[in-house]
């Protein structure tokens, strides 16, 4: 949620800028937007690299899906529903559906779908996290990841996590997207002053 959460806050930035390119040239503010640029992307990246870890002390997404794959076979429709007990709605076979073939039991081959689609998006950011970030790699950094990039291996991961959610506690859930109850934006109307700073 919290990734998202920046995802949100990135964009509205990237439009608040892009509306008032002039001034920021006027100003020249490319040094704090690409600043807050790269943050965002490194934020982002390592997010993503760490819910990819699957070993027993990481708490991770791909560490869920593949302790559900291990034992997709026990989750049967009868089984979801003794758990979410069906309550005139049938909102838990339109849930269960996303993860079987047969509306019966899990299957194995969707859950793996799923598990290579966070690899996919991992394998996007992975290689800039390790030789970048966490690490300087002597080998250099050669590859081309964009914004765009790390925008669409986020949204693939948001994608995902709401899958499982909905899946694990009854509740439907379109993004991780947090709707915050104040008006955050409202720093964007009125002028900072770093006079009053260096005074």
């Amino acid at each position: 949620m919290q990734l998202i959460d920046y995802k949100q806050i990135h964009d509205y930035f990237i439009i608040i800028v892009n509306a008032n390119l002039d001034h920021v040239k006027l100003n020249k503010g490319k040094k704090f937007c690409d600043f807050v640029r790269k943050c965002y992307a490194v934020q982002t990246a390592v997010g993503i690299r760490r819910h990819m870890k699957s070993d027993k002390k990481s708490i991770s997404l791909m560490r869920l899906l593949e302790q559900i794959k291990k034992c997709s076979r026990q989750f049967t429709y009868d089984f979801y529903t003794q758990c979410f007990p069906v309550d005139g709605g049938e909102w838990q076979k339109a849930t269960f559906r996303n993860f079987t073939d047969d509306e019966k039991v899990f299957s194995e081959q969707k859950i793996e779908a799923d598990i290579e689609s966070l690899k996919k998006i991992a394998k996007t950011v992975e290689n800039l996290v390790d030789q970048r970030v966490a690490h300087l790699d002597k080998r250099g950094y050669s590859e081309d990841v964009t914004y765009q990039d790390i925008d669409n291996s986020l949204d693939v991961f948001n994608k995902i996590a709401c899958k499982y959610l909905a899946l694990l506690t009854g509740h439907g859930y379109i993004t991780l997207k947090p709707e915050v109850q104040y008006n955050w934006k409202s720093i964007f109307t009125v002028p900072l002053d770093i006079r009053k700073f260096e005074s």
